[in-house]
């Protein structure tokens, strides 16, 4: 694999994980039956299908964002699962769970090579 080929691995990779906490959100918003906790999700749906659309294209500007983000995405479904009423606790915590694996992805194209992304 060259260079070039591992860098658009890794933002794939960590693309799919967004989208993958992205149906997770929908799935908890449907599961609570539109409830106001469930209802809070649906922004960050539309938001998180626009970041894993985006970081297919390799943007580097964008991962430096997405990374942050995913942190206080999986901070925040952490703490959120401690306090659920509507949205069952798994859904938080594979929100959680996908939100690391994205920004773990992010970080290894972001920092291990930064020549190369």
């Amino acid at each position: 694999m060259n260079g070039d080929s591992q860098v658009n691995s890794w933002y794939t990779r960590a693309a799919s994980a967004v989208a993958a906490s992205a149906a997770l959100h929908l799935i908890g918003a449907v599961i609570s039956g539109f409830t106001g906790e469930g209802l809070i999700l649906l922004p960050v749906v539309v938001l998180y299908v626009v970041f894993a659309a985006l970081l297919q294209r390799g943007l580097r500007w964008l991962g430096y964002f997405v990374f942050l983000c995913m942190w206080i995405g999986a901070i925040g479904s952490w703490i959120a699962s401690g306090s659920a009423i509507a949205v069952p606790v798994w859904v938080y915590i594979a929100i959680s769970v996908c939100d690391v694996l994205a920004a773990i992805s992010l970080f290894v194209v972001l920092w291990r090579n930064p020549a190369q992304a």
